[in-house]
């Protein structure tokens, strides 16, 4: 299925009380997971990875056409011309045919893109100043803040390491400002999706998580809006471990209990990745 980007009017996602000047996060993600990878051998670049038909190496090739679009879609945005490249974007079909179109090149190769386009990208973020992130840029949810976009491409690259770290038996270095973002944008990306669909519902998501602890609300009306803390109003409220609920909301496990009325806070991804459900 398509998404359909909010491009006009208020930024679909806001999460500006939780999420301020990720790039510290965003850079150090990124630089492991390509240290990681430089030490695999062939045999652990074929290794299928959790993301169905992909191996290791593909989703290496994958993250690397993704750093392409945060370069262009960052550049633009600081130059104050944000772009509208996913307008029509299948995040299910598109990622599939670029991947399916790098195959046969050595993991060596690989790996030089990835490491080159995470160089470039990490050198843009480095060089962001404090009225930089509240420029717009585009994401797939939208135009959104650069703040959010950062907070999307970590959440990405981040649940991306845990796709291939997992299958391969090695650990993933949990750092909590990384997990601080990537929770509460998921969070707040799952209920986007269902608001720039036109659906006319309205609610709010608190997310109560530990190692380490964050408490949040993710408001859902005409746009959505992560506040710290947790409203007694809240519609519902998950609790776990940070990492299992970023992989919960991100598809990679079962979603915490939440009755079928307020189910759709937290399947906004499950609905996009899976449309039949």
């Amino acid at each position: 299925m398509t998404v359909a980007p909010r491009y006009e009017g208020p930024a679909v996602i806001d999460v500006s009380a939780v999420i301020a000047a990720p790039a510290g996060a965003a850079i150090r993600q990124r630089d492991r997971l390509a240290a990681t990878l430089s030490g695999l051998t062939v045999q652990e670049w074929s290794t299928p990875s959790r993301c169905e038909g992909w191996t290791v190496q593909d989703v290496a090739e994958h993250l690397a056409g993704v750093n392409r679009f945060w370069l262009v879609s960052l550049a633009s945005g600081l130059g104050g011309e944000p772009t509208r490249l996913l307008a029509s974007f299948d995040p299910v079909a598109v990622p599939a045919a670029m991947v399916e179109g790098a195959r046969g090149a050595p993991p060596d190769a690989t790996l030089e893109k990835l490491a080159a386009t995470n160089a470039e990208l990490c050198a843009l973020l480095a060089s962001l100043t404090g009225s930089d992130w509240h420029k717009t840029a585009e994401a797939p949810a939208g135009h959104l803040s650069v703040a959010a976009v950062t907070s999307h491409a970590l959440w990405d690259a981040w649940i991306h390491e845990r796709d291939v770290l997992v299958p391969l038996g090695r650990r993933q270095s949990l750092e909590g400002d990384e997990i601080a973002v990537a929770l509460p944008y998921v969070a707040a990306l799952a209920s986007a999706f269902h608001v720039n669909a036109g659906v006319p519902r309205r609610g709010s998501l608190g997310v109560r998580a530990h190692d380490p602890d964050m408490a949040f609300t993710v408001e859902v009306d005409q746009e959505v809006t992560v506040r710290a803390g947790i409203g007694a109003d809240a519609s519902a409220v998950i609790e776990g471990d940070a990492v299992g609920l970023v992989e919960a909301l991100s598809c990679r496990a079962p979603l915490p209990p939440v009755t079928d009325e307020h189910r759709w806070l937290a399947d906004g991804l499950h609905r996009v990745f899976d449309p039949g459900r």
